[in-house]
């Protein structure tokens, strides 16, 4: 049944609300990016564990937790981009009510570790997040004012938080993001609508890419091949969207059995790993749809 975008992270809240992450036993995988060492893979899972996994890992039993959301505070999703000579791991985390806490990026190093820095957001629902190094920045789909917004510069002391604009046309929500290799076009994705569009961030206008899909949940960008993988919880399946145009949407790794691929990735060989928060298992797929491996909690 499709759920909601707002209603999956409020029961992704109070699922992490009294829990703790541990590699075997810990959360489901809601996001996943390219880090954590030079064939590495970082993960997210819905108690606030952050795991970094080696590229050839078949299961998490090896897996180094890099960081740990506090507890009572629930993860969105995950970005990870180096800096200074390190890598780092920006996370949305929701706010809460009792006690009242605004809603935060917590931002990890994940290879020195150490405390992670808090970037507060303000009131609303910070869903999808994309680092954009031209400005070294983050950016933010907030899904209840329906905008892009950046904290930047990041990392550093005093980050500042600002809306891009609202002109978001037909979009009925706002969720995943991921930027192409110029930093000048950021797709969007629109859980609601079945949809993917592209803000150009020069003007701020938003172009409709490609429709009737159905709950787009990631989005993992694939330049080499001049497409976009998208994740759908709805349908249990990821698309591969051909961005020349005409944009064209076709299933993705047919072969595999998926739930809700809900985290995408891509490594340092080109390969996709799709993360099925419905089972916990991890999917390595070649850039031909084949499954090479499955790794597993």
């Amino acid at each position: 049944m499709k759920l909601n975008v707002c209603l999956r992270y409020f029961l992704a809240a109070l699922i992490s609300a009294g829990a703790a992450g541990n590699a075997l036993a810990g959360g489901r995988i809601i996001a996943l990016a390219r880090g954590g060492g030079p064939n590495g893979m970082a993960a997210l899972d819905e108690l606030g564990a952050l795991w970094v996994l080696g590229g050839d890992a078949r299961s998490f039993q090896g897996a180094r937790q890099a960081g740990q959301v506090p507890n009572g505070l629930s993860p969105n999703d995950m970005t990870v981009f180096p800096a200074g000579g390190t890598e780092y791991a920006a996370v949305t985390v929701a706010g809460r009510l009792n006690p009242p806490l605004p809603a935060s990026l917590q931002v990890f190093d994940i290879i020195r570790g150490g405390k992670p820095q808090m970037v507060t957001l303000g009131p609303g629902i910070f869903t999808g997040l994309v680092y954009d190094p031209s400005r070294k920045r983050v950016l933010l789909a907030e899904a209840r004012r329906l905008a892009v917004f950046e904290a930047g510069p990041i990392p550093s002391g005093s980050p500042r938080v600002r809306s891009l604009g609202k002109d978001i046309g037909a979009m009925k929500a706002i969720g995943a993001l991921a930027l192409d290799s110029d930093a000048q076009r950021l797709y969007c994705a629109d859980p609601v609508g079945g949809a993917v569009y592209a803000m150009d961030l020069g003007t701020g206008r938003y172009k409709l890419v490609v429709q009737q899909l159905g709950e787009v949940c990631a989005l993992c960008p694939d330049l080499p091949h001049g497409r976009l993988y998208a994740g759908d919880c709805a349908r249990g399946r990821v698309w591969a969207i051909r961005l020349n145009p005409p944009a064209k949407a076709e299933p993705f790794a047919t072969g595999v059995k998926l739930r809700e691929p809900d985290g995408l990735a891509m490594d340092a060989a080109g390969n996709l790993w799709i993360a099925d928060a419905w089972s916990g298992q991890i999917h390595v797929v070649a850039p031909n749809g084949q499954l090479l491996r499955t790794v597993t909690r």
